[in-house]
This record gives C-alpha cells, sequence and structure tokens, in this order.
C-alpha cells in the first residue's frame, strides 16, 4: 500500500494471478457481480448457508472516497496487461498496457475535501494502519505500507531522524488462536485496545482453547470496575464470534448472561457436524 499527497492518490499493489480484459469486464464493470454468489450456485450450495461476499458491491464501495479508479492489471495467462478507468458514474474505459509484474495495482485517487468530509485522512499513515488493524487484522495475506519511524543519525549519535521502513501491518494469525506460551500480558491488553473493546486496562482475561465436540478458542476480559454498568445496548456488541464451519445464527438464545455482563471478549468456534440446530444455536448465541 503505498500514498501519494500531492497526487492524492492511495494505491494498493497485489502479486496475485491478475485478470484478463474479459475478466476486468465481467468482474468490474457490472455493478453487484459476485464471485461468491457464483461459486454458491456452481457448488449448488443450498439456502440457509450463506456465505460472505454475495451482493458484489464491495468494490463500488471506493467511490465513497474516490473520483477515480483506476485498475491495472496482468493475468498469469498473459503477456498483455490492461487499464481498467472508471469515475463511478459515465461507465468505464479498458485498454490495453504495460506492467512487468503479474498482479494487480488499484491507484484510487481521492475526492477533494469538503465541509463535511475530508477524503485526505485516508492518505494519513495512522488512519491507515487504524483501518487496517480494525477491519483486516486476520487476513492471511500480510499487507505492508511505508511507516514513519525514528532512528539514531549514526551508531554513536544521540541525534534521531525519521525514516520510512516497509512493514507489515496486520497480524495474520488472530491472538486467540496463538500459543498462550507466545503471548505477553501486553498482547493481551494491545489486543483490547486495537478491537477498541476500550481505552481502559482489562482488569484479567482468560484465554481458552477446548476441543471437543464442540471447538472453540477463547479470550475473555474481565472489565475495570468502572465498566461493570452495563446497559442491554453494551451488552449485546460486547462480544464477537468467529464461526469456522457453521452459518451464524443471529438472535439465539442467551449465553452465559452473568459472564457476559462482567467480560468482553472474542470467540471464535468450530462446531461439528450436527443434525440438531438448537445445538449449533445454543453454542454460537450473538
Amino acid at each position: 500500500m503505498e500514498t501519494d499527497k500531492e497526487s492524492r492518490t492511495l494505491t494498493l499493489t497485489d502479486s496475485g494471478i491478475g485478470m484478463t480484459h474479459d475478466e476486468l469486464e465481467n468482474n468490474l464493470g457490472t455493478i453487484a457481480k459476485s464471485g461468491s454468489l457464483a461459486f454458491k450456485k456452481e457448488q449448488e450450495i443450498k439456502d440457509g448457508h450463506d456465505i460472505i461476499g454475495q451482493f458484489g458491491v464491495g468494490f463500488y464501495a471506493a467511490f465513497m472516497v474516490a473520483e477515480e479508479v483506476q485498475v491495472i492489471s496482468r493475468s498469469v495467462d498473459e503477456q498483455k496487461a490492461y487499464l481498467w478507468t472508471s469515475n463511478g458514474t459515465d461507465g468505464f474505459t479498458i485498454e490495453e498496457t504495460s506492467k512487468d509484474e503479474i498482479g494487480t495495482k488499484i491507484i484510487l485517487t481521492l475526492k477533494e475535501d469538503t465541509e463535511e468530509e475530508t477524503y485526505e485522512d485516508y492518505l494519513d499513515e495512522h488512519r491507515l494502519q487504524s483501518i487496517i488493524k480494525k477491519y483486516s487484522d486476520f487476513i492471511g495475506y500480510p499487507i505492508k505500507m511505508n511507516v514513519t519511524v525514528s532512528q539514531p543519525k549514526s551508531d554513536d549519535s544521540d541525534e534521531m531522524e525519521e525514516v520510512e521502513e516497509l512493514q507489515t501491518i496486520n497480524s495474520m494469525v488472530p491472538i486467540w488462536r496463538k500459543n498462550k506460551a507466545e503471548l505477553k500480558e501486553e498482547d493481551y491488553t494491545q489486543f483490547y485496545k486495537d478491537k477498541r473493546y476500550g481505552f481502559d486496562t482489562p482488569l484479567d482475561h482468560v484465554h481458552i482453547s477446548v476441543d471437543g465436540a464442540v471447538r472453540y478458542n477463547a479470550i475473555l476480559y474481565i472489565l475495570s470496575l468502572h465498566h461493570l454498568i452495563i446497559t442491554q445496548r453494551n451488552l449485546r456488541k460486547g462480544w464477537s464470534f468467529t464461526p469456522t464451519e457453521c452459518s451464524l445464527w443471529r438472535n439465539a438464545a442467551t449465553f452465559c448472561l452473568i459472564t457476559l455482563a462482567l467480560s468482553k471478549g472474542w470467540l471464535t468456534l468450530k462446531i461439528c457436524h450436527s443434525t440438531s440446530r438448537e445445538r449449533c444455536c445454543n453454542t454460537i448465541d450473538n
């Protein structure tokens, strides 16, 4: 990920398999085109077993902040590269271009700032890091960007200078799936703050790993005293669940109400295949 404040551009580059001319036209040229929905139909997955991304509008969310989007892509199957360009209102164009590496580059030219919105904030490295940590921290691929760090000007000098350093921003592996022996107390506290549970320090935490008929990993945080007054609204937002092999049913029966009132946490579940819907519902309460 790269930023250019002078040209007001945010550039995202990957090293994937890229796209051909037809794939650019089909995947980006059609609003609400969904690869997930197509996969679901091809695999004849029945309704009621939902997968992420069926509505296909995620890419076009870029135009909420960008006045123009360019996608430069070279497919692993072709020597040619193509440039897809659109302003989100007047269609799109695709033309041949040059690109040495296989993969895709997306260039967002941000809108001009207004009284209501400061789009330039999306070029700030701290804002970008915060967004990545909040929404893409556990993606299984490294998300890298240049970060400003301080370092001594020389080995024998106390004077510091600021330099740019390429860093991986996302952790990739969720903390609750890591071995407890690898983690320190500050790791748990930082995770608590990164996920916006609060800026305070939790009173304590419990890291659980269970492998049986129901397999799950969990981190429970015991809140500091001034957070123990919990409203129903806060109670519903207090826990986060990440199912791995079972659909997430909403509005299930209450699960450990007293514990929830005193704690917040992150739980990932791997449910055994069961014919009983009630059994899963009671386990993955939301």
